[in-house]
């Protein structure tokens, strides 16, 4: 620290010049300097604005931002920061409270309502004349009380009383323009002050209403109490300066409370951590930005945060309909009007008023202005325009407002309408006014019936942005309407301001009642004994979409004041312990979760992870409380011990609370819950939140936390403006007082000004006060734990200074670990083959003499040192190939080394050879490097620019090498793979390398090859870590997978203007250029159309896309293409896009080589702005832990043979040295890894010449290991996990090991050519093959394999079993015993295997081991699979909905795939040659199809076939214009109905991926369906039009079509229900044609659902399971490079090359582009754009902590570079799915809310499938939509009696809500668990759809009107829907009882009884009659009747649960309810 200090001294000299420093009034922006010239000097005493001498010292000062900076410099400075504005956040609620002022007992009586108690108020000061600050029968102030009555402007001293003892006000840093208006005074000119106070301290004031609403006696929470008012708000906000003067006044003045009604004020650390060390409890508002998350601010862990809840109170309002019989209700603060006759019209208006615009007089005047706009609703209060409207309305004349919104917790708002009334609806009432109304007086209503508390919608949300390791909010109290005194009167306000000084009240009464309880005492128990339900419903959240609360909206709960005052157990924690965790060092992470706080808060659980708390008894002395846990979905805890025992003597107890990941959730907080119960009434409770996140993140957050911890001097500069723009207010905090004499610290605080400024008279300098902090210790320095902006600024101020010279100039010393020698090709040393060792395989096996090791590839480069023949014998006599010459390859390259070369070209064109060698020389350089690692000879001196330096050779560095040039430049062609296996055999080699992808030939050849006694190996493919991606996997050839070894090149980073550097990995040697500083760019990259990305600052940058602020409810889909064009136009490298959305992948797709990334908000801020990069080291040893499986490498199982483990082996293939050309490179691939086998197969060839292939293969798996010094071997990947059989079949090779297997697995190759002919007996065969592994892909029932061992050890042996059986899986060996002895040399046994659990989904793995107690322990891999899990498929949707196309049972399979089903595809046409159409193996077409195939332009009629059985197309009402970009024909041009068409009934497509991508088949969900193809959309944009869509439907009903997909969104959907065509068309559903409809794509914004007619199934998105993670790894490039670790996104992203290791730099750009905006080509060339903008919009969205940080990163200029991988694919449980996507439209319909929808949600995010001849991915609805209609067309296969509406029901009724035991979630901001609203009946089960037991049946049989009911609308006459017999029930207003009938018909066994379950909402009571259905042959159908009432009137939002008819079986016919309760029209009843 000391040095530092003396750096900042010596570069901060007294310089002869002045600047000027314009520093804005938010701390998220950069500072500015400007030159002015020669440097002024004036008065430092002058410059003193305030003194802080109470509390503790410091004082405020007017300071240039260089003497700022200077004084930050001084060792008795702890911080310094610019002054910051601050904005104010804004009787029934104390009754709400349980704080009964007539009641003789509880917590208000008790503690004598406060008396004694003194409440600071900081605020905006008070009116004292109000009758709340009455001091009537209070006692004598308080005798502690050592304040002023500070006299003003219209506030005399006497103004003052018993009740508000004390004033203070703070004015010193404002000017004359700031007071303009203002009292100076503590006179309150706002009204805030006022509220504030009179709620948490008035008096009792009788007949108080707001006119006449209200109505009763005012108060505060502690009315007794007494108020000391500290007036630090004014008109411009409440600053710093003024906030912290207050705190310090205050521990002076004997404050017991200290209530901050304010925004986020600096002082939330200073001034609030020295109150409570005072004993003072100081209590924030949360803020007023919700419900966005990450916005909660006054986060301290000390202090109090409140969140902000409704009451149960509200205002019903009646309006009164035109004809007199209807009403609806709103809620409003209109009181009775003059004029009772107010009947007027209605003008609609959107009312989005921006300032000074106006509302239409002309329409509005003298009506009533029906604010509606449901298409821009945003997350967001409407706060923002609110007040506008409302202006705008009477300017404009209107007679009132209504307004349609989803928040009605601010009525506030409404106060200023006056007589006019103003009424806040919700929206689904909208519809239903008529053109006149009438609105009445609003009542007040009180009492349980109004569903209460809520969160309030704008109630700020949590986690803190800034401080993620605290729980924030801490509590919730009242904050939305509340009365109280406002001058002489009382007046609504709504805020957390109002929230605030509840719980300061309580606050109050707890410490006048336990005057010895400590600030974090009172906090505890007022957290600790928060409800989270009330009346038994749990409490909601208001918001968009409405939630049940966590507690990140109200931390512990809604405060229970009297529950307080006895919590039993209290978190007590004292400021030394804050203190200390400000100088943590390394250990903050664990520091800061260890304090011991109320709450538990993890923001990153990367491993298990354990946190202290200790407990204080403060109830009965001997008591023994239990743990109670409720862990997070996905999360285990465990706490230790888990009963407390106290006792007389022993008050405190401390315990451990352990996290562990029970499932790899990613990426989201979950909650859960810490309770101590005593077993009577003392629950204690802690909210817990958690977020788990990979394990590779763990790096990141340890890097964070070191660049945080910044030194700090001790200071703070407060800055605000002046008028002469070159002096600002600082404040400097000193901490704990030096001097207790005042005067004397005054003298000190004059001196350091001094040695700053000099002594100079300024004629514009104005001295206005001095005063010094006198009444605490001065603290030593410190360092600052946190990332405050404010403790920090000092430090930016010289970064900025000094951002030109580098941190080199500070040098940083690395100790080396002990040196290793050094081997370039180390690997070979890796494995134990040792050169230099005289004993082991190497040594004995002379080298691998005399062994010819075949190389299949591309060539070989003979002048290659690794290829000198330099001390090799003869070739071998057994050789008879040849040296084949050609190009630049003569015969004499060939010597004793290279034996022999062919090479094969004929199957080439002289096109296909350009640029090649026609000989066997390698111009690809992959061959050489494959050879010289097998079979190398021994080269000193070789390295890659210095790293790796040493000996290369090759494992076999004695072997021959017989070279096959079978790959060129077009790949590796199978004719010529199998003619160098032909000549292999011939030629006499010994093992075969093939180090090239999945070849046809691994079957053809390699079995010959292996019948002729050669070894084949294969490299297993580099598609990994995603599963089933191994290729190569004939069971007679050995698969090698890659692993690392023990070698790393260490890079180290040094951050820019920074102490600290980090370690990377790289292959950077040293530059030309040293000074390799990189930036980046942040951009919102909310681009519109024709607009770019700046490219003067994006160009040659990386731009990251980062815009919390601008966030909407809906995915980025409208600008995110546009962002990429214009990043790539602005020269940008790449982009990183920050976004919630991360289920639009498909709208990367055109990024091409550019990388483009999605990433969570959390993961932005691990982004640095300048780094610099050193070049790397080579390290090698044991402390490089290793080896793992390298990421890249392919798993198993194999795709295509899952019944043989592959693959076999893992060896090195990360990072290997080796020969190229005349040089040496570095490579890495399974390509690297198997020459390594080839070789040690080579080794033991020699060694052991008698060894078949199947021994050699048998040596190498079972002697293989699976640890490493004692700890197991680890896969890479996402996450990194421990290694399996898939990832390393047997394990790691061990060649040493290999020389002695003990036992062998042989196999001839008869055995293998039996098995290719074997039948129906196939699985028995296959599974019984003798190979040194075991694979039971699907068990189903007890199983027996069979397997041989010989025995090629010792003579007499004795072997015993050891099983390590998978988990839920039972082996039994027999014999378990095996004996050997001379004569008997094989020996079989029977491994059986059956289940002892129902363990589902997925492989599970063991062993089986024969240990002769000795050397020999002969293990194989075993991976078994319980229950059937279907394999990776492209369209991975289909297997995720259990429809596996394999399994010979199940509903595809019975459904014949859906043969004979025709399914209508209304869309944009179909592209007929792709492959998904054919019509190979399908049979005639269905003889009831009528229809025709249309011929048109490039569609001829033979286009159809047996799939396309037909085709029309409808352009008779285009133009010319229209057509130009589209075929008149049936053909695709958009390509929409293609993939469309293919998802629901695409054929069978092998090979199929995006860029290597979801890699596998392809497939429709009724793969054997017919489609009829209705071409009614056209253009790019796909619009299609109704006339089309009516013609399509009709002619469906002609061809004999029996299911329709309209995967459209619904055109004029009213102009469909009023049209006589549409209805008639629409009897389509008469005619037996089931009808599905995507629901749209305008999610998650509620009532956005389109296509929502009954008599259709709607289908909403969800995701599956199956992700794409993205590694982006970041590094600092200005100091010595060195990667600091990386984050995952999601993309598609796949690099061309695999060798690209490049690193880019960062743009940064808001990417809020208007159009006639344009991009910076400049700055964003070549560079990834990330895209961030944190305040671009009225849309307020919280910026998560992260934000902050990589905004902190670019103010401070330093630089950042990015690497991004390519995507990979990753399948299986891992991936938390399904989800509903977030684009999904939801419900409930805006235009029929008597319909549930959507109905049901299928796959329909990042879908693959058919794109012309290609297959991409696309995501929205219209992906779910043929989903749905597949499954449909199979079940009307298997049922084709079945009606559509049985079809319907069965697949709404069977839907899961769960998947795994977690319940599925919604895709939004905030994420949610999904409701009816999001997915209808839930989640599509095909399986369960077959045999739904009941079904809701609309057939004509039933009621002939069922589906034509729609008649009432046409008609226009009253319509009942809730008669229709739909799997749903929809009630949108709940006024009084109601009953709705259903019938339901079984469609199960006959004999059935069925009993009902019934879920109410809360609030609402149901009830069925009958409750029991009884089923018999003759009666099939039953009615019941379903009564809904409620328990509460709650008003205003949907409710949901469900009913089910359960048989106690297998049948359980569920069905969604949702009701929305309303006020009663009847005043009777208001």
């Amino acid at each position: 620290m000391a040095a530092l200090v003396f750096v900042l001294a010596t570069l901060l000299l007294p310089l002869q010049i002045s600047y000027c420093v314009l520093a804005q009034q938010n701390v998220s922006k950069k500072l500015y300097v400007a030159y002015l010239g020669e440097k002024q000097y004036e008065d430092p005493v002058g410059s003193i604005i305030y003194s802080y001498k109470h509390g503790f010292s410091g004082f405020a000062a007017m300071l240039t931002e260089l003497q700022a900076e200077k004084l930050a410099e001084l060792p008795e400075v702890r911080s310094i920061k610019p002054s910051i504005a601050h904005p104010l956040q804004t009787t029934h609620s104390q009754d709400f409270l349980g704080l009964d002022y007539t009641k003789p007992t509880g917590l208000l009586h008790d503690s004598k309502y406060g008396d004694g108690v003194i409440i600071g108020i900081v605020d905006s000061g008070i009116w004292p004349e109000s009758a709340s600050f009455s001091d009537h029968g209070l006692r004598p102030v308080p005798s502690k009380w050592k304040g002023t009555c500070q006299t003003g402007k219209a506030f005399r001293s006497n103004q003052c009383n018993r009740k508000i003892i004390g004033a203070r006000w703070y004015d010193k840093h404002l000017s004359p323009e700031d007071l303009k208006g203002e009292y100076r005074s503590a006179r309150d000119s706002h009204g805030h002050g006022t509220h504030v106070a009179s709620t948490a301290a008035g008096a009792l004031v009788p007949n108080i209403s707001f006119h006449g609403l209200a109505a009763g006696c005012a108060r505060g929470v502690a009315p007794r109490a007494r108020i000391a008012v500290y007036k630090a708000c004014w008109g411009t906000g409440c600053h710093d300066a003024s906030i912290l003067k207050a705190f310090d006044d205050a521990i002076h003045d004997g404050v017991d409370v200290l209530s901050l009604s304010i925004g986020k004020s600096g002082a939330e650390f200073e001034g609030s951590l020295d109150a409570m060390k005072n004993g003072i409890t100081v209590v924030f508002a949360a803020g007023n930005e919700g419900p966005a998350p990450r916005t909660v601010t006054n986060a301290s862990p000390w202090s109090i945060s409140v969140a902000s809840a409704t009451i149960d109170r509200a205002f019903p309002t009646l309006i009164t309909l035109d004809n007199s019989t209807t009403s609806i209700v709103g809620q409003s603060l209109f009181y009775e009007p003059k004029d009772n006759n107010n009947l007027y019209e209605i003008y609609l208006s959107s009312c989005l008023i921006k300032s000074g615009e106006k509302i239409n007089a002309t329409l509005a005047s003298g009506k009533i202005v029906v604010c509606y706009s449901p298409d821009s609703v945003s997350i967001t209060s409407p706060r923002d325009y609110l007040s506008l409207a409302v202006l705008a309305a009477k300017e404009a004349g209107a007679k009132g407002i209504i307004f349609a919104t989803y928040a009605l917790d601010i009525l506030d708002y409404f106060v200023n309408c006056g007589e006019m009334p103003c009424v806040f609806v919700d929206f689904d009432v909208v519809g239903q006014m008529s053109s006149v109304v009438k609105v009445a007086p609003a009542r007040t209503w009180i009492g349980g019936e109004v569903l209460a508390p809520k969160i309030s919608t704008f109630s700020s949300r949590g986690p803190s942005p800034l401080y993620p390791q605290f729980l924030k909010p801490d509590v919730a109290a009242p904050g939305s309407n509340i009365l109280a005194a406002f001058e002489d009167s009382y007046k609504f306000m709504s805020g957390t301001s109002m929230a605030c000084p509840h719980v300061s009240g309580v606050a109050a009464l707890l410490k006048a009642l336990h005057p010895d309880w400590s600030p974090a005492i009172i906090k505890s128990a007022i957290v600790t004994t928060a409800s989270n339900d009330r009346f038994g419903l749990p409490i909601f959240a208001n918001g968009l979409p409405q939630k049940i609360a966590d507690p990140f909206d109200y931390g512990g709960g809604f405060i229970d004041p009297n529950r307080a005052v006895d919590p039993g157990l209290a978190y007590d924690i004292s400021h030394k312990e804050f203190n200390a965790s400000f100088d943590c060092g390394s250990s903050c992470e664990s520091v800061l979760q260890n304090l011991n706080l109320p709450s538990i808060a993890i923001p990153n659980l990367t491993a298990a992870t354990t946190v202290l708390r200790t407990v204080t008894n403060v109830g009965q002395a001997d008591a023994v409380y239990k743990a109670v846990v409720q862990s997070p979905p996905g999360v285990r805890i465990s706490v230790e011990p888990s009963v407390l025992k106290f006792r007389q003597g022993k008050k405190k107890r401390s315990f451990k609370i352990t996290f562990s990941m029970a499932h790899k959730v990613q990426g989201g907080y979950l909650f859960g819950s810490l309770a101590w119960c005593d077993g009577g009434s003392h629950y204690v409770r802690i909210p817990i939140a958690v977020r788990p996140v990979p394990p590779p993140m763990a790096s990141i957050i340890f890097l964070l936390a070191t660049l945080l911890l910044l030194p700090l001097q001790t200071s703070y500069c407060v800055v605000a403006q002046q008028n002469n723009a070159s002096k600002k207010l600082y404040v400097a905090y000193l901490g704990e007082k030096k001097y207790e004499d005042p005067e004397k610290t005054t003298a000190s605080h004059h001196d350091m000004l001094t040695r700053i400024l000099g002594r100079q008279t300024i004629s514009f300098t104005i001295f206005i006060n001095h005063t010094m902090l006198k009444h605490e210790h001065r603290s030593v320095q410190r360092r600052s734990s946190w990332f405050d902006y404010l403790q920090l600024q000092a430090w930016i101020l010289w970064v900025r200074r000094n951002a030109h010279r580098t941190p080199s100039e500070k040098t940083c010393s690395i100790k080396p670990s002990i040196a290793h020698p050094l081997q370039t090709t180390h690997s070979q040393d890796f494995l134990g083959l040792d050169y230099t060792k005289p004993t082991g395989l190497l040594h004995d096996s002379k080298y691998g003499d005399g062994v010819i090791i075949g190389i299949v590839d591309t060539g070989i480069w003979p002048e290659s040192a690794s290829f000198s023949d330099h001390g090799l014998g003869p070739v071998p006599s057994k050789w008879k190939g040849k040296c084949q010459a050609g190009k630049a390859f003569s015969s004499n390259q060939c010597n004793r080394k290279i034996i022999g070369a062919r090479w094969y070209d004929k199957h080439l064109s002289p096109e296909d050879l350009k640029g090649e060698y026609r000989s066997a020389r390698d111009s690809n350089g992959h061959g050489t490097h494959v050879a010289s690692t097998a079979a190398g000879a021994l080269v000193p001196n070789i390295s890659f620019h210095g790293l790796a330096a040493g000996c290369a050779r090759g494992v076999a560095p004695r072997a021959r090498i017989a070279v096959y040039k079978a790959c060129w430049g077009t790949g590796c062609h199978d004719a010529s793979i199998l003619q160098a296996f032909d000549d292999a055999i011939h030629d006499g080699v010994d093992v075969l390398s093939l180090s090239i992808g999945k070849s046809g030939a691994e079957f053809e050849g390699s079995l010959d090859a292996m019948k002729n006694g050669i070894t084949v190996v294969f490299a297993a493919g580099n598609e990994g870590p995603a599963p089933r991606t191994v290729t190569n996997a004939s069971p007679w050839s050995i698969s090698v997978a890659s692993g690392t070894i023990d070698r790393a090149f260490p890079t180290l980073i040094t951050l820019a203007n920074s102490t600290t550097s980090i370690v990377g990995q790289s292959l950077f040697y040293d530059p030309k250029d040293n000074n390799n500083w990189y930036e980046i760019y942040v951009s919102s990259c909310l681009i519109k159309s024709g607009v770019k990305i700046n490219a003067t600052l994006a160009s040659g940058k990386i731009v990251v896309c980062y815009s919390p602020a601008s966030v909407s409810i809906t995915s980025p889909h409208d600008y995110l293409s546009l962002v990429v064009l214009a990043a790539k136009e602005a020269g940008a490298k790449g982009i990183i896009f920050a976004t919630y959305a991360l289920d639009i992948l498909d709208y990367f797709v055109n990024c091409g080589e550019m990388p483009c990334v999605f990433v969570d908000f959390d993961v932005v801020g691990l982004l640095s702005s300048v780094v610099k990069v050193s070049p790397a080291r080579t390290w090698v040893g044991r402390e490089v832990l290793a080896p793992k499986i390298s990421t890249f490498s392919s798993r198993g199982p194999s795709p295509l043979f899952p019944q043989f483990l592959k693959p076999d082996v893992a060896a090195p293939g990360s990072n290997i040295l080796a020969a190229f050309e005349d040089s040496y490179k570095f490579m890495s691939g399974t390509s690297m890894a198997c020459p390594h086998v080839s070789g040690v197969a080579a080794l033991l060839k020699a060694l052991h010449p008698d060894w078949s292939p199947a021994i050699i293969k048998s040596a190498i798996v079972t002697t293989a290991s699976n640890d490493r010094y004692g700890l197991p071997i680890f896969a890479n990947g996402l996450p990194q996990k421990i290694a399996d059989p898939f990832d390393y079949g047997g394990g790691f090779i061990d060649p040493n090991k290999a020389v002695d297997p003990g036992l062998s697995y042989d196999i001839s190759h008869k055995e293998f050519n039996s098995s290719l002919d074997c039948g129906s007996n196939c699985e028995s065969v296959l599974r019984n093959l003798n190979l040194p592994s075991i694979a039971i892909p699907n068990l189903t029932a007890p199983t027996t394999v069979l397997r041989t061992v010989t025995n090629v050890g010792q003579a007499d042996a004795v072997y015993k079993a050891v099983v390590q059986s998978p988990p839920g899986v039972r082996i039994s060996v027999e014999p378990s015993v095996l004996k050997f002895r001379q004569g008997k040399k094989k020996q079989s046994f029977k491994v059986t295997f059956s289940m002892t659990d129902m363990v589902q989904g997925d492989y599970l793995f063991g062993s089986l081991t024969w240990c002769d107690g000795g050397a020999h322990n002969v293990r194989i891999p075993i991976a078994v699979r319980p229950v059937h899990k279907t394999e990776l498929q492209t369209t991975r949707s289909q297997d995720f909905l259990g429809l596996d196309f394999t399994n010979p049972t199940g509903l595809l399979h019975d459904a014949k795939y859906g043969d004979g089903v025709i399914i209508g595809i209304v869309d944009t046409g179909i592209w007929p040659e792709s492959k998904s159409f054919s019509d190979d193996g399908l049979g005639p077409v269905p003889s009831k199809w009528k229809g025709t195939c249309q011929a048109g332009q490039n569609f001829s009629s033979n286009h159809c076939n047996r799939k396309i059985i037909g085709a029309r197309w409808y352009d008779e009402h285009l133009t010319a214009k229209d057509l130009e970009s589209d075929y008149r024909s049936a053909r695709d041009a958009g390509v929409h109905g293609t993939h469309v068409a293919s998802t629901a009934a695409g054929a069978l497509v092998p090979n199929v991926s995006f860029h290597g991508l979801a890699a596998g088949y392809a497939r429709g969900a009724a793969p054997r369906a017919r489609l009829q193809v209705y071409k009614a959309c056209w253009g790019l944009e796909a619009k299609c039009h109704d006339a089309s869509v009516l013609q399509a439907i009709d002619h469906a009903r002609h061809d004999g079509v029996d299911v329709l997909s309209l995967s459209i969104v619904g055109g004029n959907e009213e102009y469909y229900i009023r049209q006589k065509e549409y209805y008639s068309s629409l009897q389509a559903v008469n005619h037996s044609i089931t009808v599905v409809f995507g629901t749209g794509n305008d999610g998650p914004a509620p009532r956005t659902v389109r296509n929502a007619p009954p008599r259709a199934t709607s289908v909403a998105s969800a995701t599956i399971d199956r992700a794409f993670p993205t590694p982006i790894t970041f590094a600092n490039s200005t100091r010595n490079f060195v990667v600091h670790g990386s984050v995952y996104g999601q993309s598609f992203f796949r690099k061309f090359d695999d060798k690209d290791d490049s690193w880019y730099e960062v743009y940064h750009s808001s990417c809020l582009f208007g159009t006639p905006q344009t991009s910076n080509v400049t700055l964003a060339a070549g560079k990834i754009v990330l895209c961030y903008t944190p305040a671009s919009s009225s849309i307020i969205v919280a910026a998560c902590h992260v934000a902050q940080q990589i905004k902190e990163s670019v103010d401070k200029n330093t630089a950042l570079v990015v690497k991004v991988s390519s995507a990979r694919t990753w399948i299986g449980g891992e991936v938390l799915a399904p989800k509903i996507s977030t684009f999904s439209s939801r419900g409930p319909s805006p235009l029929w809310p008597e319909f549930l929808k959507p109905d049901i949600a299928a796959p329909g995010s990042n879908i693959m499938a058919a794109y012309g001849d290609f297959y991409v991915f696309l995501s929205g609805t219209s992906m779910a939509c043929p989903h749905v209609s597949g499954v449909a067309a199979l079940l009307k296969a298997l049922h084709p009696d079945w009606s559509p509406a049985i079809i319907k029901s069965a697949i709404v009724t069977t839907a899961s809500n769960e998947k795994y035991g977690l319940p599925i979630l919604a895709d939004g901001l905030p994420q949610k668990i999904a409701d009816p609203f999001d997915y209808g009946g839930g989640f599509i089960d095909p399986i369960r759809a077959v045999d739904p037991g009941l079904a809701y049946d609309l057939s004509n049989n039933v009621n002939p009107k069922d589906y034509i009911s729609l008649d009432c609308q046409f008609a226009n006459s009253s319509c009942d829907y809730k008669y229709l017999n739909l799997p749903s029930i929809a009630i949108p207003n709940l006024t009084a009882p109601t009953t709705v009938l259903r019938t339901v018909t079984n469609v199960g066994q006959a004999d059935a009884v069925y009993k009902a379950v019934v879920q109410s909402p809360p609030g609402v009571r149901i009830s069925v009659e009958p409750s029991v259905l009884r089923f018999r042959q003759d009666k099939k159908k039953q009615s019941f009747k379903v009564t809904f009432s409620m328990t509460h009137k709650v008003q205003g939002s949907y409710l949901f649960e469900s009913l089910a008819w359960y048989d106690g079986g297998a049948h359980y016919v569920r069905i969604p309810i949702a009701v929305r309760p309303v006020v009663s029209d009847n005043y009777a009843d208001v």
